[in-house]
């Protein structure tokens, strides 16, 4: 018979994060480190408690509504000074990207460069979470502060999938998802039209855009500020409309071109990974085909709802 090793029989804590059917496992290991997420994570959110030989049989399971899983283990460690970094891929104010020897993928905080850091394989199938602190940051909530949303954008680019700045709301099945720069009104009109017109709303400020089953699916995401304007659902993409206020006044189509130009102006592209964006760039070929895109512009205060039904 087989003997179940003594790790085996641990009781392991896991937190998921559904997010655009990429399911994030947080696995405490049988630590017992008490992993929180900040409120507006709580609806894409979900709790397990199993034994380690349970584990895989449960991301099994998933299958059927997750397309694939990423299970992050938590060691409450210091990183090693001899730590194998590699080569930068990318930075910024907020944080870094590196890769190392191995092909592994290593997102830290910039300002906090020796704080924690979390490593992916390539496949984008497991990883660790190393830090001297992990109790503590797991507990505040603040464990994927500012790495998740690069982690997912990483991950979705491995299948020409992207994050968009954008709002979006759901009429009768079907998604309409409003782009533009910061400012333009995204999150107002998002809001104007759920209190107006009773719509579900997936998302004030980032929308995940994906390619799945032969047609383009945007799903909601908790990288918001108001929990009443975002949803963890999806559904296919009937029309893309960019918020342009220097625009005449009234809704018209766009040409396919100029469609994917003010995408890439917004969307969270990983540029810095040329192993993606040839991916990205034909799957964006590919939505310029089949989702017809609009430019919109209308006085605050009135209500556009049936120019962008009738569009």
């Amino acid at each position: 018979m087989h003997q179940i090793a003594a790790n085996e029989r641990k009781t392991h804590c896991l937190r998921e994060l559904s997010i655009g059917k990429l399911s994030l496992w947080i696995d405490d290991l049988g630590t017992g480190i008490n992993v929180n997420f900040p409120p507006i994570y709580h609806e894409f959110e979900q709790f397990s408690v199993l034994d380690h030989a349970e584990i895989s049989d449960t991301f099994d399971q998933q299958t059927s509504s997750a397309e694939a899983n990423l299970v992050l283990e938590l060691h409450g460690c210091p990183i090693p000074e001899a730590f194998d970094w590699g080569h930068l891929v990318h930075h910024n104010i907020i944080w870094e990207l590196w890769q190392n020897s191995r092909g592994r993928f290593i997102f830290r905080k910039t300002s906090e460069p020796n704080n924690y850091c979390i490593i992916v394989e390539s496949n984008f199938e497991r990883g660790q979470v190393i830090g001297e602190q992990l109790s503590a940051l797991a507990e505040a909530g603040t464990l994927l502060s500012s790495l998740d949303l690069p982690l997912y954008a990483n991950w979705l680019g491995g299948y020409g999938d992207l994050i968009l700045h954008s709002a979006s709301v759901v009429v009768a099945g079907q998604g309409y998802c409003f782009a533009g720069p910061s400012g333009v009104g995204k999150s107002t009109l998002a809001a104007f039209l759920a209190t107006h017109h009773d719509l579900t709303v997936l998302g004030e400020d980032h929308i995940i855009l994906r390619y799945l089953d032969g047609k383009f699916w945007i799903f909601g995401s908790p990288w918001h500020e108001n929990l009443a304007l975002c949803a963890p659902m999806g559904v296919p993409l009937k029309k893309l409309i960019f918020i342009d206020r220097g625009a005449n006044q009234g809704i018209e189509s766009i040409s396919p071109l100029e469609g994917v130009a003010r995408v890439l102006q917004t969307a969270f592209v990983p540029y810095y990974r040329s192993d993606l964006t040839a991916q990205i760039l034909g799957r964006l070929a590919k939505l310029a085909e089949e989702i017809p895109f609009f430019r919109l512009n209308y006085q605050l205060g009135t209500d556009p709802y049936e120019w962008i039904l009738r569009a």
